[in-house]
């Protein structure tokens, strides 16, 4: 497992990826969400 300063970095990268997905399904579901 990583440790420290990396797998904060990584924890931070992989959420915001999951805020970008999930605001690209809404904007594919309901375009007017955005």
């Amino acid at each position: 497992m990583l440790k420290g300063n990396n797998a904060n970095i990584i924890g931070v990268f992989e959420h915001e990826l999951c805020i970008l997905y999930h605001k690209l399904i809404a904007e594919a579901a309901e375009p007017s969400y955005a």
